[in-house]
């Protein structure tokens, strides 16, 4: 067996010896033929090099295309994951301070008219109110998401945030002179110390109602992928 595979091993290298004498016996009448297919073949190497060139730059674009999609998707989860963090309950509670603010607002003016001093319940519910109010736009979620709103929202956020922070002045304020000035004969004086919060409230709850709607129409536009939420992205 061992003499066969000799045997054929010899065979073989006598085959190509021979074939590589007649190809080189043949090489001067094949000159021109041979650079012809020399030429036809670097031209069909060249172009399956660029084919295949082309096809690995597709496939790396498909890839970064499927990338970007999924980052895309991603982000935009997120994004709106945080509008809606923000947008509830922040939106209901500006609403309420909204509603309920003016409704404590009117009693304040209709007993100013009437010549007497703040009752104890309209007090409350101004304090109430003022530090709901407070704690709905300093709220986490809110500033978490403010960098999701628009030049005119922004701007809003930053002067409910402004005005919180004297709403809360006057609300301390109030809460610090109330026991003294509601003592007998020192009721006269507590209207100058609710002024303060009444003031800054008349000037605040129109933008706050306002900012709440920003808030709706914010997570809306997100939750439905509008354009306006894709061009952020």
């Amino acid at each position: 067996m061992a003499t066969d595979r000799l045997d054929r091993i010899a065979l073989v290298l006598s085959a190509g010896a021979i074939g590589f004498c007649f190809g080189e016996w043949l090489a001067p009448a094949m000159k021109d033929q041979r650079i012809q297919w020399e030429t036809l073949i670097t031209g069909m190497l060249a172009i399956a090099a660029a084919a295949w060139s082309v096809r690995a730059a597709m496939r790396v674009d498909n890839e970064q295309e499927r990338r970007h999609r999924e980052i895309y998707r991603l982000t935009l989860r997120a994004d709106r994951l945080r509008v809606q963090r923000a947008q509830h309950p922040a939106s209901v509670w500006l609403r309420k301070v909204h509603a309920e603010g003016n409704h404590w607002l009117e009693r304040y003016e209709s007993e100013r008219v009437k010549g007497v001093a703040p009752s104890e319940e309209v007090m409350d519910g101004l304090l109430i109110e003022a530090d709901k109010f407070v704690n709905s736009v300093r709220d986490v979620s809110l500033a978490d998401a403010a960098d999701l709103f628009d030049p005119l929202m922004t701007q809003r956020y930053r002067l409910l945030m402004a005005r919180a922070g004297k709403i809360e002045q006057a609300a301390s304020y109030l809460r610090a002179h109330r026991l003294v000035v509601t003592l007998p004969g020192n009721q006269n004086e507590l209207p100058k110390f609710t002024a303060g919060l009444v003031v800054v409230f008349n000037a605040i709850l129109g933008e706050a109602d306002v900012f709440a709607d920003d808030l709706t129409k914010l997570a809306f536009e997100y939750t439905t992928d509008s354009p306006r939420a894709r061009v952020r992205h």
